[in-house]
């Protein structure tokens, strides 16, 4: 009958020991592994970024939004993904993507705008490896 005891507490253990660690790896996935949303606000005067901000940084495979706020019309480029931004005054822009690319990558004033040649990076993305 001890034996017996035994031998049901110990495949308890087991069996208790085996959930404890699938939940256990699925909590680390939960928070490691899978891909996020993030969201910045980037505000512009005379051709520079408010507030201090220089690097907007991310994970790979992050859903990216921008949200775009000028006092002047600007055409902006984010190198490395080739996106355009153009912005009007007063008019809030949404820019969406993935970051699926790891690096350093400028967001720059393009050509038109007479006090910079053809280009000013005003702000940097970085995104690291997951």
């Amino acid at each position: 009958m001890i034996a017996k005891l035994k031998s049901h507490n110990f495949y308890q253990l087991i069996s208790s020991t085996l959930i404890f660690v699938i939940v256990l790896s699925n909590s680390f996935e939960l928070l490691g592994d899978k891909a996020n949303q993030q969201t910045f606000k980037v505000e512009i005067t005379n051709s520079k970024v408010n507030g201090g901000l220089k690097t907007l940084k991310t994970v790979q495979d992050d859903t990216i939004d921008i949200f775009w706020k000028s006092d002047k019309a600007l055409s902006l480029h984010l190198h490395g993904y080739d996106i355009p931004i153009n912005l009007i005054p007063g008019q809030p822009k949404k820019t969406t993507f993935k970051a699926s690319i790891t690096g350093r990558f400028p967001i720059s004033i393009h050509k038109h705008q007479k006090d910079y040649g053809s280009h000013h990076n005003i702000l940097y993305l970085e995104v690291y490896p997951r």
